[in-house]
């Protein structure tokens, strides 16, 4: 597991569409028991979409609840005026 939360976290140095996709899935799957990677991966997608100046907010509404929570709060600490802008 170290080594998916290590590839999680250090996701974010790479903001393509592909790595978005993969984090994404992740974040964003019900299924997925494993909360730390789950908040991992929606943190990494924070960072991507701070690096890119924006939210997806539509990408943001699928992840799950937990993954939410953790991209909210890592925009909001981050650069919580991408939070405010309209969509």
């Amino acid at each position: 597991m170290d080594e998916q939360y290590d590839a999680a976290s250090q996701l974010e140095s790479f903001p393509c569409d592909a790595v978005v996709a993969a984090l994404a899935e992740i974040a964003g799957d019900p299924a997925q028991s494993d909360e730390t990677l789950v908040a991992l991966c929606a943190e990494s997608l924070a960072e991507i979409w701070i690096h890119r100046g924006a939210v997806d907010r539509d990408l943001l509404a699928r992840l799950t609840p937990h993954g939410r929570r953790e991209a909210e709060l890592t925009v909001a600490a981050l650069a919580p005026g991408l939070l405010t802008r309209p969509a």
